[in-house]
């Protein structure tokens, strides 16, 4: 989510919606966040509006790092396993390169990755259903959107809670998809609806 990509990438408010959805969720869950920046040099800085829930995410307690890439972070995968991640989710652009060769680079070494599609594209939306087909036939790797991942974290987190806790965590989750409901149906419309870039249906048609 670099500078000089907000007038080149499809649908990219509808991907930057779905990428600060996903930064408060980790916000939420204490979760770690990763942000890659490819050849900042020549593509830019991280763009203002994630940086700034990245410095406030991290002002908050939180961890996050930025780090140079081209086409996948060998920095970022040998992190990840070296500390014994087991899961990972994917956003941002562009789909048919950092996503999908960080992706690869992070199943290649035992991590389980699950790919946001509503919150992905590329310069040419083609690429990205393209994309998507291919990673859906890696092994650990799974497609997913931003309001089901959430529930699928949640459900696997809420087993280990109880109580009071475990009620709170559902109100603040609740509050969220409610808060973020109209842009999420925006979202999953321009970039996974029919004519949209990630399309699954017509990336299948295309390669099968």
């Amino acid at each position: 989510m670099q500078g000089d990509y907000r007038e080149l990438v499809h649908q990219f408010p509808s991907v930057l919606a779905t990428v600060l959805r996903m930064i408060r969720f980790a916000e939420m869950l204490r979760i770690p966040v990763f942000t890659t920046l490819f050849w900042p040099s020549v593509y830019g800085a991280c763009i203002p509006e994630v940086d700034s829930a990245l410095s406030e995410w991290n002002s908050e307690g939180g961890f996050f790092a930025k780090i140079e890439s081209f086409g996948n972070s060998r920095e970022l995968t040998n992190k990840l396993k070296r500390d014994n991640f087991s899961h990972a989710m994917i956003c941002g652009v562009e789909a048919h390169i950092g996503i999908e060769g960080q992706a690869r680079a992070l199943a290649m070494v035992g991590i389980t990755v699950h790919v946001i599609a509503d919150g992905i594209s590329s310069c040419n939306q083609e690429e990205v259903p393209l994309s998507l087909v291919r990673l859906r036939k890696l092994d650990r790797t799974s497609i997913s959107t931003s309001e089901s991942i959430i529930f699928y974290v949640i459900d696997a987190l809420g087993e280990r809670m109880q109580g009071d806790e475990r009620k709170q965590l559902f109100t603040e989750i609740l509050y969220l998809l409610t808060e973020e409901r109209s842009a999420i149906t925006t979202g999953l419309r321009n970039l996974l609806g029919k004519g949209g870039s990630a399309s699954l249906e017509e990336g299948s048609e295309v390669l099968d």
